[in-house]
This record gives structure tokens, C-alpha cells and sequence, in this order.
């Protein structure tokens, strides 16, 4: 009997909790409501919540895994060309993902610096000025080809962020 009082009270809390929404949506907007419309918004406002117990499940994994990359020249030419820099200095690349077995695919998060060259040719002179350094956050997927060697799908290769570091 407590079950069905349970349901029954959530189902009428439901029911004033949606009155209420079309209520004051025509006291702002003097207009008629479109329930469509309404349901269809409190709908999208919740699709973000449905990837949270993967997100959590990554929270309590702990740290990611450091891996190096097996093709790493083509890794390079593909985030030079992503990010339109000059060039990505390989000492700072850093590859990491949550632990995958191998064979399997690995989401993977790519953080490295590049640079532009800065020449500027004046009246026939080369002048050379000091390159702008910038940070570069992407991601892409991997396969695990052995412990902490990943081969990663240059074409699943996306820029997150790329933030000038110096001038």
C-alpha cells in the first residue's frame, strides 16, 4: 500500500510541478503556451545528466595512464595541421586515457605546445622575431597495441582548446 501511495504522490507532484511551469510562462510571456514546446525544453535540460555515470565512474577510476604512441609522426602532422601552428614540440606531448586492454579502443586526451615562426620580410631583409607558443588540448581515439603503446585514429583527432602561451 506505501508503494502505491508513493507513486501515486509522485505522479501528482508531477502533475502541479508542470501546471506551475505553464502557469508562469504565461505570466511572462502573455502568450499561449506550447506544451510541446515546454515538455520538449525540460527534456533537453536533462539530456546532459544521462552520460553522469560514466563521468563519475572516470572520477573513481583515479589518475589516468601515460601512453606512448606508436604513430606519432602522423600524430604530429595531424594537430599541426588541426591547430594551423608551425610546429609541436614532441618533448612536451602528453598522451593519456583511461586504462583499456589491449586490443581494445581507448578514448584518449592529448595536451602538447606548438609554435609559429614570426618571419617578416622588410625591403628585402629576412627579419626573424621571436614565435608564439601555443597550448593545444585535443582528443581522439586509440587502439591499446601493447601495455601503455597506443596507436591513435588521426582522423577522430579534435582541438579542445588552443591557448596562446607567449609572444
Amino acid at each position: 500500500m506505501s508503494v502505491l501511495r508513493t507513486v501515486f504522490l509522485a505522479i501528482i507532484f508531477i502533475i502541479f510541478f508542470e501546471l506551475g511551469i505553464i502557469v508562469s510562462y504565461t505570466f511572462v510571456t502573455s502568450q499561449t503556451p506550447d506544451i510541446n514546446n515546454l515538455i520538449n525544453m525540460q527534456l533537453n535540460m536533462l539530456k546532459p545528466l544521462h552520460g553522469i555515470k560514466e563521468k563519475i565512474a572516470n572520477v573513481l577510476r583515479g589518475p589516468p595512464e601515460n601512453y606512448v604512441v606508436e604513430n606519432k609522426i602522423e600524430l604530429i602532422n595531424a594537430l599541426r595541421s588541426a591547430a594551423k601552428v608551425d610546429g609541436i614540440d614532441t618533448n612536451t606531448m602528453i598522451v593519456v586515457g583511461y586504462g583499456a586492454k589491449i586490443g581494445k579502443n581507448v578514448d584518449l586526451n592529448i595536451t602538447a605546445t606548438g609554435f609559429k615562426e614570426n618571419m617578416t620580410n622588410v625591403g628585402g631583409e629576412i627579419i626573424i622575431k621571436p614565435g608564439e607558443k601555443f597550448l593545444i588540448k585535443a582528443s581522439a581515439k586509440g587502439k591499446v597495441i601493447e601495455d601503455k603503446k597506443v596507436r591513435i585514429d588521426v582522423a577522430t583527432l579534435k582541438i579542445i582548446s588552443i591557448t596562446k602561451l607567449s609572444s
